[in-house]
């Protein structure tokens, strides 16, 4: 049992965490040197935040006027230059491979900027003259550092490519009324339900699409956070796949448990591989074992979110 997800109290305060944030970043004026003419964004992320960031790129790669990517390690891409917008994103702001990272984006020329909680990293931008969004100790729970990076994240794209997402503040009521819903004992509650399917299992999560693809990698993560058991996540099979990797390609103990994050959004034909594969796994060694969660909202911000929270709410229940 770890503490930090037995903290609720903390965990609690994610959706004022998430408010707060997005003004806190709003009141920030970023330069028009940021963003004007620019071809790419690449944000780098370190710890739980690389978890917003690829929530961030899965959102913006229909929405988006230009490709943001997401970059990890002590280098950068060859062709970060004077029309990239690097974003450096730490908590602690002491992470060594950020350090060079963001260094090596300013000598190929990119338009810098970082979302940092001080430190070195904050020392740097103070040093370089780059814009910067604070992070504070109020996001150290990872479930907040993920809803705070989120929010800084977005709302530097909002301005610097000036896209046009769904409003973050409509968020707010979504996940209080979630939250007054997952963390009571009810029988209702979802949250709980599912750390009772899961129950000490060995946890397999895989997303119908981009969305629950990204989601399933949260997932995975918080579980293993909150309880110290590994848990696996992947990418949703083919159609023709089914019969053939009833097992998802992989040899599953006895204490394994399957979760399919899938979309209301979903076509049809990525409805027909789904009921394809739960039909032939149920029939199979995995009969019992899987089990289907749909993201539910107007958008696909909504959807994504309500779905992570859920997730948070799970690794918290599952905790204890």
């Amino acid at each position: 049992m770890l503490s930090e997800f037995t903290s609720w109290d903390l965990v609690e305060r994610l959706p004022e965490l998430m408010a707060m944030r997005t003004a806190a970043c709003k009141a920030v004026t970023l330069p028009s040197r940021l963003f004007n003419g620019l071809d790419h964004v690449v944000i780098a992320p370190t710890g739980a935040s690389l978890y917003s960031a690829l929530m961030i790129a899965e959102l913006t790669r229909t929405a988006s006027p230009i490709p943001v990517f997401v970059s990890r390690g002590y280098d950068v891409p060859k062709w970060v230059g004077a029309r990239t917008l690097f974003i450096a994103v730490s908590k602690s702001g002491r992470d060594e491979e950020l350090i060079y990272s963001i260094a090596a984006a300013g000598d190929q020329g990119a338009r810098c900027m970082a979302i940092s909680g001080g430190s070195h990293l904050h020392e740097i931008s103070v040093a370089q003259g780059y814009p910067e969004y604070t992070l504070t100790e109020e996001d150290d729970h990872p479930a907040l550092e993920i809803a705070g990076t989120f929010a800084a994240l977005w709302c530097a794209l909002a301005v610097t490519v000036q896209w046009s997402p769904s409003d973050l503040d409509a968020l707010h009521p979504i996940l209080t009324a979630q939250r007054d819903l997952m963390s009571d004992g009810s029988d209702h509650n979802p949250a709980s339900m599912i750390s009772g399917v899961l129950g000490g299992k060995t946890a397999h999560f895989y997303g119908s699409n981009g969305i629950g693809g990204v989601v399933s990698q949260v997932w995975s993560h918080l579980l293993h956070r909150a309880t110290g058991k590994p848990a696996f996540f992947g990418s949703f099979p083919g159609i023709d796949e089914a019969p053939k990797y009833v097992n998802f390609g992989m040899d599953m103990s006895s204490d394994a448990v399957v979760l399919l994050l899938r979309d209301a959004a979903d076509d049809d034909l990525m409805r027909e591989r789904i009921d394809r594969w739960v039909k032939t796994a149920t029939e199979g060694d995995l009969t019992g074992r899987v089990h289907e969660i749909i993201a539910e909202g107007a958008t696909p911000l909504e959807r994504m979110w309500s779905t992570v929270h859920l997730g948070i709410w799970a690794a918290c229940w599952a905790a204890v």
